[in-house]
């Protein structure tokens, strides 16, 4: 199977286009720029500065039996800064609609695209599962579905039929926080505050949240690459266990060889001090729990998480301490 990735130099990217490798299928890497290339082998990288301005060539689609579409404007630092609507829309959503217009086209039978929890509201609601209907309340969220009705409305009229040379089916994944090795964002500052010692207040919040190992999310990527249902589906995917706040700092700190120093404040208080300081949405993001119920995916896809909650946050820890060591700058990546 040869696998187009855009988004190939990023954290999720990256770990993808090893996996692949690993399995014996052909990447061809859609970066910025050379200099962010993964180092896969095969096929020199596809460079397509701005997915937003222009897809890729047709020639990248050249033999591909799947585009998975990681490459996207991120959450991080962007809502609520002018004109982050409009960025959202562009790269989350316009490139989401041209990239699969263009794999369509080329004839390439399936297209997967990686979608977030965030289209069920933040902070999420409780439990989420295949029935939990969308209502985004920011834009990441809801460039993130718009991105989903676009590729959906792509499908109807193909669905089962020939197109070029190909049927036509489109697979996106909801999926809550990432972790495991070169992870970035939160969880990096957070195995930043446990690599220095730093006491953290957090020892008493129990609330279960669904998270997703990449290990897990790669395989899963693959299964729907290489068979997916006719026509579009959506699904949600996590880890098939649940893990507290408390319980992610207990289990990074053991990979890291060390002691968690993880106090347990009352969650209350936390809270208010959080809604004084006007945090109290990203406290809610950290402390209430959400459940998410993988299971039609599961099914679907004859699909079991081969990875542990509690051994991907585990590796986790190993690989942040072994790059700390080595002076590895991952490790020092910042948000």
């Amino acid at each position: 199977m040869q696998v187009l990735v855009t988004g190939a130099s990023g954290f999720i990217g990256r770990s993808l286009c090893e996996a692949l490798e690993r399995q014996g299928h052909a990447v061809r890497a859609v970066v910025r720029s050379a200099g962010s290339a993964p180092g896969a082998a095969g096929p020199a990288p596809v460079i397509v500065p701005d997915l937003g301005a222009a897809p890729p060539p047709a020639e990248a689609f050249s033999g591909v039996d799947a585009v998975i579409h990681l490459a996207g404007l991120s959450q991080v630092s962007r809502d609520g800064v002018p004109g982050a609507d409009r960025a959202y829309h562009q790269a989350n959503v316009e490139a989401t609609g041209a990239l699969a217009r263009a794999a369509r086209h080329a004839g390439v039978p399936r297209f997967v695209f990686l979608s977030s929890i965030r289209v069920f509201g933040l902070p999420p609601p409780a439990v989420i599962g295949p029935q939990t209907p969308a209502a985004p309340s920011e834009a990441y969220g809801a460039s993130k579905l718009a991105a989903e009705e676009a590729l959906a409305a792509l499908v109807p009229a193909q669905a089962g039929v020939a197109t070029g040379t190909a049927p036509w089916s489109v697979t996106a994944l909801r999926i809550p926080a990432v972790y495991g090795p070169g992870v970035k964002g939160g969880m990096l500052q957070l195995l930043r505050w446990i690599g220095r010692g730093w006491p953290l207040p957090l020892g008493a919040v129990r609330a279960p949240r669904s998270l997703l190992g990449v290990e897990n999310l790669c395989a899963a990527l693959i299964a729907c690459a290489a068979q997916q249902p006719a026509g579009f589906s959506r699904y949600i995917l996590a880890d098939r266990e649940t893990v507290s706040l408390s319980e992610v700092i207990d289990l990074l700190a053991r990979g890291m060889g060390r002691a968690a120093r993880n106090l347990a404040v009352p969650p209350q208080w936390i809270g208010a001090a959080c809604r004084a300081l006007g945090k109290e949405a990203a406290w809610k993001r950290l402390a209430e729990a959400c459940t998410i119920d993988s299971g039609a995916f599961n099914q679907a896809f004859g699909f079991t998480p081969p990875v542990s909650a509690a051994d991907g946050l585990l590796q986790t820890g190993q690989w942040y301490a072994a790059a700390d060591r080595s002076g590895d700058g991952r490790a020092s990546w910042t948000t």
